[in-house]
């Protein structure tokens, strides 16, 4: 309840009973409230039906952000083992011109490669 933010809602009639000052007085005239019982009844149902929308809504809100979150995870997933590839690709590159420079200090010719800087 409380993550859908439903938390005041079972109490929401009473406390606005005990919160109007009038209240007291309304029950002193005879038969004043004597409808109160249906009014709250009334209440009882529209709120329970309230509680489910929300409640449903709410859930559909959770399924749909856990769905966001995978897809954002699985993308994240796939760039860093892109990332991951292309910087092994860069070091076994590295590693190459390194050895050709040591065998032949003249031979520039992995120099030109476009991933060598």
């Amino acid at each position: 309840m409380q993550e859908a933010n439903l938390d005041g809602v079972n109490g929401l009639l009473d406390d606005m009973v005990k919160a109007d000052p009038e209240w007291s007085r309304f029950a002193a005239v005879p038969g004043l409230t004597d409808s109160w019982n249906d009014i709250k009844e009334k209440f009882e149902v529209a709120r329970e039906e309230f509680k489910a929308i929300i409640l449903e809504a709410h859930g559909r809100k959770k399924a749909e952000h856990a769905d966001w979150l995978k897809t954002v995870r699985d993308m994240l997933k796939h760039r860093d083992s892109d990332a991951r590839a292309l910087i092994l690709d860069y070091e076994k590159l590295k590693k190459k011109v390194m050895r050709a420079l040591q065998s032949d200090p003249t031979d520039t010719g992995l120099l030109s490669h476009p991933k060598v800087r």
